[in-house]
């Protein structure tokens, strides 16, 4: 691989990054909460953005399959 080649493969890696950042998508700092939740809540809330992303999926006509979230109960 040339140097000219090399310099502009990290300028695409770069601009990938920057790009990724400003859509939000790669962030350079990450979030960490220390609060206490129960299991119960934990699920809830995963349930819960699952069903949001799927909603957004389906009303952009991406989703091609129904998912079924199941309880502790059933396989």
């Amino acid at each position: 691989m040339m140097r000219g080649e090399l310099e502009t493969d990290s300028n695409k890696v770069r601009a990938t990054q920057l790009l990724a950042q400003a859509h939000g998508i790669l962030k350079d700092h990450a979030f960490v909460s220390s609060k206490e939740r129960s299991s119960e809540d934990i699920k809830s809330e995963l349930e819960l953005r699952l069903r949001a992303f799927i909603h957004g999926q389906q009303s952009h006509g991406l989703a091609s399959k129904e998912l079924v979230l199941y309880g502790h109960d059933q396989p």
